[in-house]
């Protein structure tokens, strides 16, 4: 996420809200420039994992069941690249009250979000393992 970054927000945060004042015509174009660099950088590290992701999960760790977070981690990286973004706007503007909305809205997302994966995965396993169980104990009790 750092290699998405580079510091471009706080240089979005230092030049916009030196002009917005003096030269809105400026400070929109310096806006439209960052966004670009921004924009370039995430995206160019999302398609880096996502591209990668095979490769890391099957040579690097040997362990096929991360591809799929890979591939998850690599859209979460772009959008919370873009989010870090979009929330300079907020302190240019000094309208930082939105951003604990915001955070609190984006944690409670997260929490009801993991909470659901983990009732989805775990009903799923567990008639998985009730089924693994029943066939185990067949073999374990021979008929007589």
């Amino acid at each position: 996420l750092t290699f998405a970054d580079l510091g471009v927000n706080k240089k979005h945060i230092t030049y916009v809200s030196k002009e917005i004042d003096k030269n809105n015509a400026k400070a929109n174009s310096y806006f439209r420039y960052i966004f670009k660099i921004k924009l370039i950088l995430t995206l160019c590290v999302s398609l880096i994992l996502l591209v990668s992701s095979y490769f890391i999960a099957y040579f690097m760790f040997k362990k096929p069941i991360i591809l799929a977070p890979l591939i998850v981690l690599s859209f979460y990286i772009f959008f919370y690249g873009l989010e870090g973004f979009f929330e300079s706007i907020f302190y240019i503007k000094k309208q930082v009250r939105w951003l604990s909305l915001k955070e609190i809205v984006s944690q409670t997302i997260k929490i009801l979000l993991v909470l659901g994966l983990f009732l989805f995965f775990s009903s799923a396993y567990s008639s998985q393992s009730c089924s693994h169980f029943s066939f185990f104990s067949f073999l374990s009790f021979p008929e007589r």
